[in-house]
Order: C-alpha cells, then structure tokens, then sequence
C-alpha cells in the first residue's frame, strides 16, 4: 500500500515533471523560430516575387542566415508555382514536395515540416514554411527556412540521465525527429515500460515521449520483496509438507475423472469407479456415471429418432412413386386395346407386370443392380410401344457389380423424365442414351436425351432447386429428379444426388449413387 499510494505516484510525477519541462523548453525554442520567419516575411513587402527582385531579399536573407548560423542551414523564397531560390545560389523545383503541397493547398499561415536531410552537410534539418501575402491578404510565395535540429538534440540528450528510451516525434506521420537511439529500434518487451508523453505546444503535432523500466519505478519493491520472500519460503515448506501428506490422496482420484472426461471428449463413454474413501469424491464420481448414462440414452434417443425420421420420409416420397407411372401405363394400355386388338397390348401387361414385381411388390428399399435394371428395360420398352418410333434407345451397363445393392426406382424416374420433359416435346425422332461409370467408390450414371430447344434458364433453376434439396409440392414439374434426388441425399449424404448438364441439342441428367459393398441375392 506504501509503495501504490505514495512511492510510485512520486517517481511518476517527477519523471513527467522531467518531460513537461523540456516539452516547454522546445516549444519556447520553436516558438522562436517561428517568430523570427514571421519577423522576416513582414519585411518582404513586394505584391510578387520576380527575378527582379528575388536577388535582393536572397542577400538580406543570407545575412540573417549568417548572422543566426547556429539556428538556421540557409533560406528560400519559393515562387507560387513552386520554383525555390536558396541562400546558396541554387534554384530548385519543390512543386512535388509534400511541404509545398501543404502549406500550398491548405489554409495554415505556417507549417513545420517532418526531418529531412540537408544537401549541404548531410545533417538532419525541418523547414519551417510560412506564407507571403500582400496587402490584400493574397498569397505572393512562400518564405522557407532551414532550422538545424542539434538543439533539439541537446534537449533530449540532457533530459536522457537514466539512459532510457527518449525521441521526439510527429504525433500524425510517426516520424522521429531526434531520439536517443537508432529511429529504426523496436523496443522489445515494450510492454515492460511506462510511456511518458508531452505534446509541443506551438506544434500541433509534435510530442515527446520517455518510456521508463517498469523495473526502475519499482525498485523501491526490494526490501518489501525480500521479506515476503522469506515469508514465503517458510509457506512453501509449510505446504510441501501439506501436501505431500493430505493432497495425493485427493489429486489421483481427481486426475482419473479427468483422464475419464478426456475420453469422453473422444467419444468413448465409458463409466468409472467412483473413490469410496472421500464422500465428495463418490458423490462426483457417482455423477459423472449419471451423466454419462444420460448421454448414452439420449444419443441411442437421437439416432433412433433420426432412423424413424428417415424412414417416415422416404416412406411419403415412396408411398408418392408407386401410383405414379401406374396410371400413365394403364392408360396406354386401355388407348391400345381401344384402338385395336393386338399383341403389343399382351406385351405392354407383360412388362408392366415385370414392373409391378419390382417396383410395387414389396416396400425395400434396396434391391441389386440388374433388377433395377430390368425394371427401367421393362418401362423403357412400355413407352416404346407407346410411342413406336419417336425415339432410339441403348444402355452401356459399363463394369457393373453383379448384385450389388442399389437404390430402388433410380434410374426409371430419369429416364421417364427424358421422355416428358424432351422427346415428346420434338417433332422429329430423338434418342435416350443411358451410361454407367465407376469413378473411385461411386456410380456415375448418365441419362442423355435429345432436346430441340434447351431451356438453359429452367435448367439452372432445376439444378438450383436439386441442390437445395428442394421437393416441389403436388408434384410439379420433373416431379421425378426432386424425387430421387431427395431419396439419395437422405439414405447416403448431400455429396450424393443428381444434377442437369447442357449440350448441343442434349440434356444429361447425371446421378452419383454409392458402390455398396452388401450384395442382394
């Protein structure tokens, strides 16, 4: 408390005491110059500055220059248009020098420039700007000097008696006017210093700022430090002994919860033997058996829960399918028997009957491959009696597993798809093309038909609607894709589904369905 209230408030107010003084002290220095370039502007008292006239205020300028050596490098007269007549007979361009642009553009009388090197000597300078106005308060050109930085230096040197950190900079650009170290310097540990910072009250932007040890404030914390050392020594002991004999038997049991909550975070539920030894112990240990019992019964509730869900659901979108094609292929039918007495009416039952043993007669989901390829042979020969020669068919079955297991009404939908939404629509004959590919663990198929005007704008929507796995109510247009698309994301994840490619005359209705490893015999 000695040391917060009255030890270390005195050694702030002194070391901020220290920076105020030499903050006054550049003002008052500043201020000087300041006022001298306003003393020598006054006395230029021509409407414009010319070549006929520039020479004479060059020499009253360089006699003042003289006559003040340790304070100024040399003089300018700068034109409107930013030509510079120098002291040292050189005339310069300074129209693209961020000072010029400054005191130029901007409504300040004056303006004190950040540190630049002089071309003399090589030594650091800034350059006090101040405006020329004539009797009408218009500006005429500009007065620059030159103002040697050493004094600044010297200020900052002397205020340096502990050797700390100590630089005067520009507030807005960062820059560093002088300092006590190399101005490239990052202070490591920065956080291990107080900043002590002044502003320059005729600068606006100028400040000078001291960073002091942390360590060199607290020094007083010694002597305090050595007796709560002993203090402290004398408690540790105290609580080795402590420990060594009461908290063993209490840290074991604990670090076994922890090992057994670790392998909870790995998703190993495994109960543990509660300590008997320690009632509180037995009672977290007790509980933590509770709680893991708990999440054992609501996880097997979630996955129970979730395998109804998917079931209900795919019972609805399957439970829509099975009337679907029913009604369009009896109607074909009765139009057949209607029109004439034919063989092709016997041939048309006889596939829709293969279709019906397939597709309707039992609710599994999953049957093999060849039956789901016989029931889109038996459909596909159903519409091509239908409509005899609107259209070609072939089928490449490529490397198929024989009685791997495979998503039932898949492919007869795409196809059915094919024919309503593109070959009924074409006036001359098309052609449906079906492909199977193996890529990696996956079947890629391929439903290509002909198409005499693609609508490319429907085609984004549907594959919009597909990936968003959204299903059309009352069965909408290609009520179909949505159908197996929502069937394949729900059984075998969102990476899985159909989507719509465009082509010359073509659309290709692609579907990615997994290589099952189970057979169906």
């Amino acid at each position: 408390m000695n040391i917060n209230m009255f030890i270390s408030p005195d050694i702030k107010k002194t070391t901020m005491d220290l920076i105020e003084s030499k903050s006054n002290e550049i003002s008052y220095w500043l201020n000087m110059r300041i006022s001298e370039m306003k003393q020598l502007a006054g006395e230029i008292k021509e409407d414009d500055i010319t070549k006929d006239n520039i020479e004479e205020y060059i020499m009253k300028l360089k006699e003042y220059q003289e006559s003040n050596s340790e304070n100024y490098e040399s003089f300018g007269l700068v034109t409107t248009n930013g030509l510079k007549y120098l002291t040292s007979g050189e005339v310069i361009e300074v129209g693209n020098r961020e000072y010029f642009k400054k005191i130029s553009e901007g409504s300040e009388e004056f303006i004190v420039s950040d540190p630049i090197i002089s071309k003399a000597n090589n030594k650091k300078i800034i350059l006090i700007v101040m405006k020329l106005k004539n009797d009408l308060g218009q500006v005429k050109g500009y007065l620059s000097g030159a103002v040697s930085i050493d004094y600044l230096q010297q200020i900052v040197d002397g205020a340096n008696i502990y050797n700390f950190p100590l630089k005067l900079y520009n507030r807005d650009t960062r820059e560093i006017l002088v300092s006590t170290i190399a101005t490239d310097i990052e202070y490591e540990g920065e956080r291990k210093f107080t900043h002590f910072e002044a502003p320059i009250k005729d600068s606006l932007n100028w400040e000078i700022m001291m960073l002091v040890p942390n360590s060199f404030i607290s020094r007083k914390l010694d002597v305090t430090g050595y007796i709560i050392l002993s203090f402290g020594i004398l408690i540790l002991l105290t609580t080795i002994y402590i420990l060594n004999k009461y908290v063993k038997s209490i840290v074991r049991p604990i670090e076994n919860l922890k090992v057994q909550m670790s392998l909870v975070e790995n998703g190993k539920l495994n109960p543990m033997e509660p300590d008997t030894k320690s009632k509180e112990l037995n009672s977290l240990g007790n509980s933590y058996n509770a709680m893991i019992h708990n999440i054992e019964t609501l996880i097997n509730k979630l996955e129970y829960e979730e395998r109804l869900k998917k079931e209900a659901e795919y019972k609805a979108l399957y439970s829509q399918i099975k009337p679907h094609f029913l009604y369009n292929t009896l109607e074909t039918i009765q139009a057949m028997a209607i029109e004439k007495d034919d063989e092709d009416v016997e041939t048309a039952i006889g596939h829709l009957a293969t279709l019906f043993r397939i597709g309707l007669s039992s609710d599994k989901t999953f049957i093999n491959i060849e039956d789901e390829l016989k029931h889109l042979e038996s459909y596909v020969n159903i519409q091509l009696l239908r409509y005899k020669s609107k259209f070609i068919y072939t089928i490449d079955e490529g490397d198929i597993k024989r009685g791997s297991k495979f998503m039932k009404f898949t492919l007869q939908p795409l196809v059915e798809n094919a024919i309503y939404h593109g070959i009924k629509l074409m006036e001359k004959p098309g052609f449906i093309s079906v492909k199977i590919d193996i890529s990696e663990d996956k079947y890629v198929i391929k439903v290509i038909n002909s198409c005499e005007n693609v609508d490319t704008k429907k085609i984004n929507q549907v594959n919009y609607l597909l990936e968003s796995r959204f299903e059309e109510e009352n069965g909408g247009d290609g009520y179909g894709l949505y159908n197996v698309n929502q069937r394949l994301k729900l059984n075998f994840g969102k990476e899985y589904g159909v989507r719509l490619v465009t082509g010359e005359n073509q659309v290709t209705a692609i579907v990615t369905h997994p290589i099952l490893k189970e057979e169906i015999r």
